[in-house]
């Protein structure tokens, strides 16, 4: 089983995304913003962010409370600058 983890392991690290092909992501905190960009070598192409609103696509989220609003895109802009600037 070895071999087999370490031919996964090295071909995973030479995939590369076809020309042409956008790649999102949805995420709902600053965490799995950082962990989707540490899902590929070079992270998604961009990140949709929310749930800004109570919407039926969500029904688990009943109260305003419970949203993340509109201010986590740019905390999550901010996380990510600084994870890769630094």
């Amino acid at each position: 089983q070895d071999a087999l983890e370490d031919t996964i392991a090295s071909t995973s690290n030479e995939i590369k995304q076809p020309q042409g092909i956008i790649i999102g992501t949805s995420c709902h905190s600053k965490q799995s913003a950082l962990d989707s960009y540490n899902l590929t070598p070079r992270g998604p192409d961009y990140l949709f962010v929310g749930t800004c609103y109570l919407t039926q696509s969500h029904p688990e989220k009943t109260s305003l409370d419970q949203l993340e609003g509109p201010t986590l895109p740019g905390s999550i802009r901010e996380i990510l600058y600084q994870s890769f600037n630094n």
